[in-house]
This record gives C-alpha cells, sequence and structure tokens, in this order.
C-alpha cells in the first residue's frame, strides 16, 4: 500500500515536472524577455525559504480544491517544488547549446517545437537525466507534505515507516524500522549510481 501510493506519486509528480520545466527552461534561454533576470530569481528564490513555511498556506489550498487525503494533492505539491529547480539547471544547460543549431534546424525548414524536439532535448540529455534523478530523490524522500496532505490513503513510504516507531508499550520496533529504512534507501541508491556521471556533469557546469 505505501509503496504503491510512493511509487505512483513519485512517478506522477517527476513526470510532470519534466514536462513543464524542461519548455519553460528552454523558452527563458532561448527567449528575449526584458524581466528575465528577475523570472529567474524569483524562480531560485523559492527554494531559499524552509518548505515549511509553505505548510500551512498549500494545506489551506488543497483543502478548498478538495485535494486533501489524495494522491493529487501531494503530486501538485511536488510539482510546484521541483519546478523551480527544475527550470534553473535546465536552463544552464540550455545556455550551453549553441544556438547555432537552433538557426541550421530553422534553415532546414524546422519548426521551433520539432527544434526543441528532434535537436535541442537529445542535447541536453545529460541535464534532463540531472534534473529528473533530483526530483526523483526528493519525491521519493519527502516526509513533511506526505504527512500534511496524504491522510490515510495517500500515506507514502516515509510516512508508513513511522507506524514502527510504535508506543510506549511497545516501545520502536527497530527491526522492522531499519529493515524498512533499508528498502525505502535503496531505489534512490540504485538510480544514483546508474546515472551518477550525469549528476556529477550537471553540478560541474561552468555556468554554476
Amino acid at each position: 500500500f505505501f509503496f504503491q501510493n510512493s511509487v505512483i506519486v513519485t512517478v506522477a509528480s517527476v513526470l510532470l515536472s519534466i514536462a513543464l520545466g524542461v519548455p519553460a527552461a528552454y523558452g527563458l534561454s532561448r527567449f528575449s524577455l526584458s524581466n528575465k533576470k528577475v523570472i529567474m530569481f524569483f524562480v531560485l528564490s523559492v527554494r531559499f525559504v524552509p518548505y515549511i513555511v509553505f505548510g500551512l498556506p498549500l494545506f489551506l489550498i488543497m483543502a478548498n480544491l478538495g485535494l486533501v487525503g489524495t494522491r493529487g494533492g501531494v503530486i501538485f505539491v511536488y510539482i510546484l517544488i521541483n519546478l523551480p529547480i527544475i527550470i534553473w539547471l535546465m536552463k544552464t544547460f540550455f545556455d550551453d547549446i549553441p544556438t547555432d543549431i537552433d538557426e541550421a534546424a530553422a534553415v532546414d525548414g524546422a519548426t521551433r517545437f520539432q527544434t526543441f524536439r528532434m535537436v535541442i532535448l537529445p542535447c541536453a540529455g545529460a541535464g534532463i537525466a540531472c534534473v529528473t534523478i533530483l526530483s526523483f530523490i526528493f519525491a521519493w524522500n519527502e516526509y513533511l507534505f506526505a504527512l500534511i496532505l496524504s491522510g490515510r490513503n495517500a500515506q507514502t513510504l516515509t510516512v508508513g515507516l513511522t507506524r514502527f516507531l510504535g508506543g510506549m508499550e511497545t516501545g520502536v520496533r527497530w527491526g522492522l524500522l531499519s529493515a524498512w529504512s533499508v528498502a525505502v534507501t535503496m531505489p534512490v541508491v540504485a538510480i544514483a549510481l546508474l546515472v551518477h556521471k550525469y549528476l556529477r556533469e550537471g553540478f560541474t557546469r561552468q555556468s554554476w
């Protein structure tokens, strides 16, 4: 039950975050906007604020939308939190791709969308892999919003682990808690090992 919720919430939030964040980053990289620096500062400033500050406002918003206690509410919040870092990192990758490539594709008759999908995205594969794993790690390990918004029907593994803490009579069930903790961390470790070179490249861009 907990594992199923974690997989659904994580996969859905990561896919939707990438689908929204990558095109947004490409637009900020390629199109001339008068307030681009202000937009980028606002995008990144969201990450400066402790997440707990957003706890009550997001809970009230989700409650008004009827999404408290549902996977959809948790997914929506995870998308909001993942988008800033995806946009910021992917803009860095797109800035490093020469605009000559876009112009050459346009000369060959490609539309802007075709250029983005068939030319730019393959060139930014390392960046997409980097933001995907970062989004996955956050969504898989996140506890605060999963606790506040999930209710009984949408609890993830991180919230489910608290059941093994026990009470005054039973005490902490260390065996089960340790076993489940290892099980929860293994997917993240496995994926990080598979794509570690992309993570390394993502964090060593000259733009940073």
